[in-house]
This record gives C-alpha cells, sequence and structure tokens, in this order.
C-alpha cells in the first residue's frame, strides 16, 4: 500500500514512475509474486522486489521503461552464474513486469482508488489493478488500465465493478467483465476466456497473472489482485502494545490500538514508539462490555497485553466471538489457567481456548517490551503465512 501512496505522490507532483511488479517466482526467490517498487527517472525507489542484483537490474529496466514510455517482462535467473558471481544464490527464477506510468489526474486517481480499496470492503474479495499493452515488433504500447472492485460470492468472483475511462460499470460475472475490459482496448480481437480464467486464478491465489488474449497473443494483460493488509486488534496500549503496533504496522498489518486510558492513546505517548502513531486508537469507557462498539473486520488478528489478568479475559471472552483469524494472550501459565477457567463456567468450550496462543509469541526468550513485539509480530506473520500457502 505504502508503494502506490508514494506513485500517486509522485504522479500527483508530475513526475512519471515505473512500476515493477513480481509475477512469478519460482525456486527460492527473493520475494514472492505480488511484491512492487515504484521506481522514477532519477532512480528513487519505492517498495521492494527483493534487493540486490535483482533489484539493481529491475531499476535500470524500470528506468529504461520510462524513457522509452514502454513496458518491459523481465525474467532473472537466480541460478545463473552473473547472480552466483554477485553472491546471489538463492536460486530459482523470478519473472517482473515493469511498465511505464505517466503523470496524469486520471492516473493519479486510479492508483488512489486502488489505495483506498486496500483499506475497506468487509467480505469483498481482492480488486484488481488491470494493465493492457499491445505487441509492436519488440515493444508494446499501452492501451489502458483499469481498476476493478470485486465481490466474492461462493468463492467465484461476482459483481464486478470496472473502472476505466468508461466509468463504472457493473458486471455480473468475471466472463462478462472481462468483456467489459474489452471496450476500452480498441479494435483488438479479445479471447475472453483466457482473461476470465487468469482473474478467477489470481483472485483464488491472491497473486498477479498474465493473460494474453488477442488473435496471436498481441494484448497482454497484467492482472494484479490488491491484497489487503490484515488488521490487527490489540488490546492495550502500554509499553508492549504500543511496540506490536509500531512493529506490525511496518510488517504490513494494520494495526489497532485499544485501551480505556485516554493518556494511553495520545500522540506523545505513542510517538515514544516511532510508527505506532499511525495505529488506529479505539478508547473504550472500560473493559467489561464496551468492547461491542468495535466492528473489526472478519478473520482479523487479536492481540490481547492489557494490564491485568481481569482485561485480558473480557478481551478474550470478546475475541472468541468476533469470527478472528488468531487470537493471542499475553502471560504466564497461572494467569492463562485462571482465564480460561473463568471463561469456561461461561460455556466457552475447551476446543476453543485451545487454539488461543498463549503465552503469545514464538519462544524467542523475549524480555523488554521491543523484544517481546518482535516474537508476537513473528507469530503474526507465520499465521499470515500459513493462511495464504
Amino acid at each position: 500500500m505504502k508503494t502506490y501512496r508514494t506513485m500517486v505522490a509522485w504522479l500527483t507532483e508530475g513526475r512519471p514512475t515505473a512500476l515493477a511488479s513480481v509475477v512469478s517466482n519460482n525456486g527460492a526467490g527473493p520475494r514472492k509474486a505480488g511484491a512492487r517498487l515504484a521506481v522514477t527517472r532519477t532512480g528513487e525507489t519505492a517498495g521492494s522486489v527483493g534487493g540486490g542484483l535483482l533489484e539493481a537490474a529491475v531499476v535500470r529496466t524500470a528506468r529504461q521503461c520510462l524513457a522509452d514510455d514502454a513496458s518491459a517482462l523481465l525474467d532473472y535467473d537466480l541460478d545463473g552464474s552473473d547472480a552466483a558471481k554477485n553472491g546471489m544464490v538463492c536460486g530459482g527464477c523470478a519473472r517482473l513486469f515493469v511498465e511505464s506510468v505517466r503523470p496524469h489526474p486520471n492516473e493519479s486517481a486510479l492508483f488512489e482508488n486502488a489505495t483506498n480499496s486496500l483499506c475497506n470492503g468487509n467480505g469483498c474479495a481482492a480488486p484488481f489493478l488491470v494493465s493492457a499493452y499491445r505487441a509492436m515488433g519488440q515493444s508494446r504500447s499501452r492501451l489502458g488500465r483499469l481498476h476493478l472492485a470485486t465481490e466474492q460470492v461462493g468463492g467465484k468472483l461476482s459483481q464486478v465493478r470496472v473502472y476505466s475511462r468508461l466509468g463504472g460499470v457493473l458486471a455480473r460475472d468475471a466472463a462478462e467483465a472481462a468483456g467489459l475490459l474489452a471496450q476500452p482496448l480498441g479494435d483488438a480481437k479479445l479471447h475472453l476466456d483466457p482473461l476470465a480464467a487468469a482473474m478467477e486464478e489470481s483472485a483464488a491465489a491472491q497473486e498477479p497473472r498474465l493473460a494474453a488474449i488477442g488473435d496471436d497473443g498481441d494484448v497482454l494483460l497484467c492482472i494484479t489482485p490488491l491484497v489487503r493488509r490484515k488488521h490487527v486488534y490489540i488490546f492495550g496500549a502500554g509499553h508492549v502494545g504500543r511496540e506490536v503496533a509500531a512493529l506490525a504496522g511496518r510488517c504490513d498489518f494494520e494495526p489497532h490500538l485499544v485501551d480505556d486510558r485516554p493518556e494511553f492513546l495520545t500522540d506523545s505517548w505513542l510517538a515514544e514508539a516511532p510508527g505506532a502513531e499511525r495505529a488506529v486508537t479505539h478508547l473504550i469507557g472500560n473493559w467489561d462490555g464496551a468492547l461491542s462498539c468495535l466492528m473489526p473486520p472478519e478473520h482479523s488478528y487479536m492481540v490481547i497485553v492489557t494490564r491485568g489478568y481481569r482485561n485480558d479475559e473480557a478481551a478474550l471472552d470478546w475475541s472468541l466471538r468476533a469470527n478472528a483469524a488468531y487470537i493471542g494472550m499475553i502471560g504466564s501459565a497461572r494467569k492463562r489457567e485462571l482465564v480460561y477457567d473463568a471463561l469456561a463456567q461461561r460455556g466457552i468450550p475447551d476446543d476453543i481456548l485451545a487454539d488461543v496462543s498463549s503465552p503469545i509469541g514464538l519462544p524467542i526468550n523475549a524480555d523488554t517490551p521491543q523484544e517481546i513485539a518482535v516474537a508476537i509480530v513473528a507469530e503474526l506473520i507465520a499465521r499470515r503465512a500459513q493462511a495464504t500457502a
């Protein structure tokens, strides 16, 4: 999301920007499919596709694409001799799609809409950015770029809204959306089945897909799902909570801090853990019953690090009823026993309580608030990776 926000700022300033996206990665490449890097003519960058030799090659290609106002497919062999000479021996190969984005109000608005769609839309499937290019000899000329907002019903794409120079047009399914996508692409003779299939695959895998849809494969689409950041609700804005918020935000989560003490949600307090001040804050009146004001998206992550076991009990009771993807609670075995016994008496089954990660975090003998935050966020990252594997 930060990459797109930076792109919007650069485009608004009138600065052409190239966008490089990892569309496939076979083997142990530096970054998985979906990683992005934005590059200006002067070589400024936002985001990353892996660093090192690979990223240097991508930056060179991106600047050339800006000079030619073109796109490029870049295949990089991480087993090759050039990679080995420079110490990159991770193996595998990566394919990247690099495209030039000109400073134009429509382009800025499109990437801004894409950024906003990453932050909302509870219950929706991944929206898409779609870039279309026509082959012209060794280069490709841009035909258009679109933003698709989608809803998901029964695992299939449904109700697809296409944002382009057509305006907002509602389609009933992916195949109809494919037909709408063809309209702004001029007189190209398109085969829509591969496009509809690529959209379905992209949504299911949450990874970019390339689709060649012209008679001779002359129209190339890069279909990029905009995978939303996972929301993390952190109950307790003390020393540990604010460090978790700061680190989780840097690791591409959307942190929320919940506390009943207004002095622990001030900018000055949160600023002591740089980055925590960017968390969404929720001030509650008390822990017993006041959490009902929260409305987390489904499959959010819950981190319980309040100042006392009674508050932990209230937060855990609420979290177990919130359809969360992950729940973790800090504390000793004795505290866990007290909290679990109290919730069992309220009818919470033992197998439900067994799914709670307590003590929270990976076992790295963490001691300071910063170390504890590392252990907790590392566990969040592991759970997120398992969910998308």
